[in-house]
């Protein structure tokens, strides 16, 4: 792979522009997400067998990290093909916060070990206006334990009051650092960088020399790094930096845990999500956005109990300028993420309704300055300075023409040595990026096993359910032969039951016509009758009528002779009345 692979400054603001566009949506919509962020390297997905690194390729797109592919939750959509015009990548991976110097420090230094329900890294010093009081600053994780960080991230704002100690395995007769004031959640998302951290007003006892920011020892680990007496790893200046053009810069970090160490930074505007049980959070997840992300050189670049140190970045003079809080890591893999510095004094003063910033501090001579644990080694470095002076002095004899030489001799061997550094780093920076991609090639490589696993035990499967399929076909088969002899047998039986319906309705028939002629002949017997019956009835109404006629006529003739026989006695009456009368 070549440095020029990686992508310029244009391609990474296009990149960290959608995946603040987009993060903070995805993260809503998916809920095995656990890490959102920028790749500049794909491998080809068609291709399954032998991979290698020949297979990488350079391609912009959008990485999204699960915890386990190929499965998806119940009533949420698959993941698009692209997001704002770069294709997405699917990867496994793990974030966890990296809860975790050990010694005790009656002057407390940044990056001393601190501790409260849980122990991390003492991150930095605050200062806010019109308060003389020193605030130390570090992620909420580190003070809350479960229950406390549930109602936090439900909340966003937790003014609880805790003490905090230094170190994490303080003894009884040792004071606390100080007491919590405030704890803040904040997920972020669509430029707005998302954030975890708690406020500790330190007590003002015995830390008036708190402004000794670190260990200023003079050691391998620091050499490494391009530290030592003349370049002590120092800040002094409360300087924080907003995350802007940071990709690839090389960054510092003091962690309670790992000490001094050195990473790049690769990009700015990731998403992540810890594991609810893998962090041992209760029913509330912990999402955020924006953040920055780190890359190892050559060295791990943190490790548990380095949640809340501070990250930094030299600036054009050379100093350390603050960038960030560390805040975890993504479980077997060299990435890291902080929270930005910037944004987080922002949100202090927003809440806290006046202006604050990172302490300042009086530059001091670290030859000076050095613990007292080291003192052995101090004495050697002395006494190493003393013959330098020595042989400086012997040095400014000799004349103009060799100093001149030597000058350029030195910018020579400056320059060379720069050179070297810069290919070094480049290099480092190559091999990280291949130690990734080897890592996620192994991790496809791994899945892809599994998948041919899961493939071969599905065809067994299916195999076994084609035999079953079979064997019941020819079950059904032999049960439709059986089936259809009996409907046959039925229709045979059926057929000679109709053959005997007909022959019994052809007989039935026979005799309905005999009984129909029989009626036929019974009703022209009953007209016959009933025609004889009218005749019989006409001669009879006409003998009744003829017999009316004589009744009628005998009754007249009676009627006029009783009616003659009345008018004579009515006469004789009337004459006897008169006879009466007359006498």
């Amino acid at each position: 792979m070549e440095y020029n692979n990686l992508p310029t400054s244009e391609e990474i603001d296009e990149l960290e522009k959608c995946l603040k566009e987009n993060a903070k949506s995805l993260m809503n919509d998916h809920s095995n997400l656990t890490r959102v962020t920028a790749s500049w390297f794909r491998t080809d997905s068609n291709d399954t067998e032998h991979l290698s690194l020949r297979k990488l390729r350079k391609e912009l797109c959008i990485a999204l990290y699960v915890h386990i592919k190929g499965y998806i939750p119940v009533g949420e959509k698959y993941f698009p093909a692209e997001i704002g015009g770069f294709p997405v990548v699917v990867r496994e991976g793990i974030f966890t916060l990296c809860r975790g110097s050990k010694e005790y420090h009656e002057n407390v230094k940044m990056g001393c070990e601190i501790s409260a329900e849980m122990f991390g890294t003492l991150g930095a010093f605050v200062e806010f206006k019109d308060d003389n009081h020193l605030y130390g600053l570090t992620c909420a994780h580190v003070v809350f334990g479960r229950k406390k960080f549930e109602i936090l991230l439900q909340n966003g704002v937790f003014k609880d009051v805790i003490d905090v100690w230094q170190p994490a395995a303080h003894n009884a007769n040792c004071q606390p650092l100080g007491k919590t004031v405030l704890e803040v959640y904040k997920s972020g998302g669509n430029g707005i960088a998302g954030m975890e951290f708690a406020l500790i007003k330190i007590r003002t006892e015995g830390l008036l020399k708190a402004h000794s920011p670190m260990t200023l020892i003079i050691c391998q680990q620091y050499q490494e790094i391009r530290f030592g007496q003349d370049s002590p790893f120092v800040f002094t200046s409360g300087n924080a930096k907003n995350a802007t053009d940071i990709p690839f810069q090389l960054v510092y970090k003091y962690g309670s845990e790992s000490k001094l160490t050195q990473g790049v930074c690769r990009v700015n505007g990731a998403s992540v999500r810890p594991l609810k049980f893998e962090d041992n959070i209760l029913n509330t997840e912990l999402v955020l956005h924006d953040q920055i992300e780190i890359m190892n050189v050559e060295t791990q670049f943190a490790v548990n109990g380095d949640s809340g140190a501070l990250v930094f970045v030299k600036d054009e003079n050379k100093e350390l300028t603050a960038l960030g809080m560390f805040e975890g890591n993504f479980k077997g893999t060299s990435i890291y993420v902080c929270s930005p510095i910037y944004d987080i004094l922002n949100e202090i003063s927003r809440i806290c309704k006046k202006q604050c910033w990172l302490k300042r501090f009086v530059p001091s001579d670290s030859r000076i300055n050095e613990p007292r644990i080291h003192s052995q080694l101090h004495d050697t470095v002395m006494s190493l300075s003393g013959s330098v002076s020595q042989l400086h002095g012997r040095l400014e004899s000799l004349d103009q023409g060799f100093a001149q030489d030597l000058a350029k001799h030195k910018q020579e061997i400056s320059n060379e040595l720069k050179k070297q550094h810069d290919e070094h780093l480049k290099s480092a920076l190559e091999r990280e990026e291949l130690k990734n991609q080897n890592e996620e090639l192994k991790k496809q490589g791994d899945e892809h096993i599994k998948q041919s696993q899961e493939i071969k035990d599905r065809q067994k499967r299916q195999e076994k359910q084609s035999e079953e399929l079979k064997e019941e076909l020819r079950r059904q088969g032999d049960e439709h032969v059986k089936h259809s002899q009996e409907i046959k047998e039925r229709q045979e039986r059926q057929e000679k039951q109709s053959e005997e319906l007909k022959e019994e309705l052809r007989r039935q028939g026979d005799e309905h016509v005999k009984h129909s002629q029989e009626i036929k002949d019974r009703q022209e017997r009953q007209e016959a009758q009933s025609e004889e019956l009218k005749e019989e009835l006409r001669r009879q109404g006409d003998e009744h009528v003829k017999q009316s006629q004589e009744i009628k006529e005998g009754q007249e003739r009676q009627g006029k002779e009783l009616k003659d026989e009345l008018k004579k006695q009515m006469e004789q009456i009337v004459m006897l009345l008169k006879k009466e009368q007359s006498l």
